[in-house]
């Protein structure tokens, strides 16, 4: 299965690395692969990530505050957002039509 992306979760995926990057080197080389590592990861057994809102599943970025949030298409997983743990739990539901 390939991914798409909600054009807001690829920002959220572009301003997360750039706030790495401003701060150390080694930080972002960790997220970035860390991140990869998730992405990489959910079409290959999307079931197995919990449901957390209807159909939209989460997969943790491991030693990272982040989830990529997602939902399972018929021939794709499409990515709603990348959420900070910190962050509104629910901002992304507006993304959801």
């Amino acid at each position: 299965m390939n991914l798409s992306y909600h054009n807001l979760a690829e920002v959220e995926i572009d301003s997360s690395l750039t706030w790495y990057e401003e701060r150390s080197r080694q930080a972002f080389d960790q997220f970035r692969i860390r991140l990869t590592s998730a992405l990489n990861s959910i079409p290959k057994f999307p079931e197995r990530f919990p449901c957390i809102y209807g159909e939209f599943r989460s997969a943790r970025v491991k030693k990272f505050p982040y989830k990529v949030i997602f939902r399972i298409e018929q021939d794709q997983i499409f990515v709603i957002a990348l959420a900070h743990d910190k962050r509104d739990p629910d901002y992304w539901k507006d993304r959801v039509s």
